[in-house]
């Protein structure tokens, strides 16, 4: 739960920045935001014992270099680096969405041997 919770705060803010500075302005404010939800993803990760978080946190942290990478290079085709932290953000999105499916199958299933 709290992940998906993150997602969503993380994309309406990452959207709602991207319209009022645009999107290359928007971009240390867009790091913060890959860092606090890849920090939220390790968290989730260390104490599960499922491997979604961990897929979650590895699509997290591409996009949080690609942020990087666009701070330290503005000159390199800067709309690149906007693209690929949005591609990044469907493998991220959907990990964290079949794990919880997964995980929630496994527990109603675990649940009814009983």
């Amino acid at each position: 739960m709290v992940v998906a919770t993150s997602v969503v705060m993380a994309t309406v803010l990452t959207f709602a920045l991207h319209q009022v500075f645009g999107q290359l302005a928007a971009q240390p404010y867009v790091l913060i935001i890959d860092a606090s939800l890849f920090a939220i993803g390790l968290k989730v990760a260390f104490a599960s014992n499922c491997h979604w978080p961990l897929w979650f946190c590895g699509f997290t942290l591409v996009s949080l270099a690609t942020s990087i990478a666009s701070l330290l290079f503005p000159t390199e085709i800067p709309a690149l680096y906007v693209d690929l932290a949005g591609f990044w953000s469907i493998p991220t999105v959907a990990s964290a969405a079949i794990g919880v499916i997964l995980d929630s199958r496994e527990v109603d299933r675990a649940q009814g041997e009983r």
